[in-house]
């Protein structure tokens, strides 16, 4: 993808990526964080099994880019959700930032693994490696939904365990 496109492919994922907020979002509150996850799970493996491990020639990259973004969307939507009931009221937002630390180093940590991986075919200028780079991808993809799953559970254990006991806020 031209480099002096970038721009116009960032906007049209992020405006993609921000309606879909408002609609995952209810989604997760009506039919519940894991089934969420597993519909983005899917989302995500179609998209990076169509647009990087057996690209379609037809598919534009400014088509597979806004699905990407959607298709992450709806895993993470699902996994916040969840996360913002896992501490106490008062710890609340020191929990978030501390998740949002470790978000940010994860996604780093994994920008850099992937940059040195990938190398560009001088003739072409392809991507070398974006084979396995999105196997990886696929393979860390389907444990977002088992996490929610789990801690989907946990916190029901746990407001079971709760129940009629006043909150502390």
């Amino acid at each position: 993808y031209p480099r002096e496109a970038l721009d116009r492919l960032y906007m049209v994922g992020g405006v993609a990526s921000f309606i879909t907020l408002f609609f995952v979002g209810k989604w997760v509150d009506k039919y519940g964080a894991p089934r969420i996850a597993w519909v983005g799970a899917f989302l995500y493996t179609i998209i990076v099994v169509l647009g990087f491990v057996h690209p379609i020639a037809g598919i534009p990259v400014l088509a597979i880019f806004p699905m990407f973004m959607v298709a992450s969307s709806f895993r993470m939507i699902a996994l916040n959700t969840l996360a913002s009931r896992v501490p106490a009221a008062p710890e609340r937002a020191r929990f978030q930032s501390a998740q949002s630390a470790i978000q940010q180093v994860g996604s780093s940590a994994g920008a850099l693994a992937a940059a040195a991986y990938l190398k560009e075919d001088p003739k072409t200028h392809a991507l070398i490696g974006i084979q396995f780079v999105a196997y990886v991808s696929l393979f860390i993809n389907l444990i977002i939904p088992l996490i929610v799953m789990s801690l989907a559970k946990a916190l029901a254990a746990r407001e079971r365990q709760t129940a009629g006991y006043p909150a502390i806020d």
